[in-house]
């Protein structure tokens, strides 16, 4: 993967600024293929990454993790299906629900990958802003905490315990906004 400027979103066909506004970086495959699947997708990764340490005190010392992600929130709550294997009927996710785990991996920046933030000393806050291509989708951030701790963003999602979740719309770039803190 390489991190990239406005010139490498040019030329896959991506319009940085009206995408996500205020963001610069995208990254991009080395592949052609790959590159011109990115450009066909409209998931394409554009980070919103920081990562602050403010003034250590005496008392404690803040972390921020900020981040964007591009692509349609699917929610847990009603996607399973039924599927029988092996003469078994079982329960498995909803393909959307699958793709937008995916997607949601892949563009985890870097930096976050592994952090492990979170602790029963260290408890975190989440800011979590879903925005929707409608006004149908129910609110559902459990995929996105899930992808959290899959991702090593923190080590489990229990040591999230304040949440502040927002659902909007927009049906031109829909994405969620993840910012997490220790309390």
């Amino acid at each position: 993967m390489v991190w990239c400027h406005e010139n490498v979103c040019s030329s896959a066909g991506i319009n940085y600024e009206t995408h996500v506004p205020a963001l610069r970086l995208v990254v991009v495959s080395q592949t052609a293929a790959a590159s011109a699947q990115v450009s066909k997708m409209s998931e394409c990764v554009v980070p919103r990454a920081h990562l602050s340490q403010a003034e250590t005190t005496s008392e404690s010392r803040t972390v921020s993790v900020s981040f964007t992600v591009i692509g349609a929130c699917s929610s847990l709550k009603n996607s399973k299906q039924l599927s029988t294997r092996g003469g078994k009927i079982r329960t498995i996710k909803n393909p959307a629900v699958l793709k937008f785990q995916h997607d949601f991996m892949l563009q985890i920046p870097p930096q976050y990958r592994n952090l492990r933030l979170g602790g029963p000393d260290r408890l975190l806050k989440a800011v979590v802003t879903v925005y929707y291509p409608t006004w149908r989708n129910d609110l559902d951030c459990a995929a996105i905490y899930d992808c959290l701790q899959a991702g090593g963003v923190v080590s489990n999602d229990r040591w999230i315990r304040e949440k502040h979740e927002y659902a909007e719309v927009d049906s031109a770039n829909p994405r969620v906004e993840v910012d997490l803190e220790l309390m």
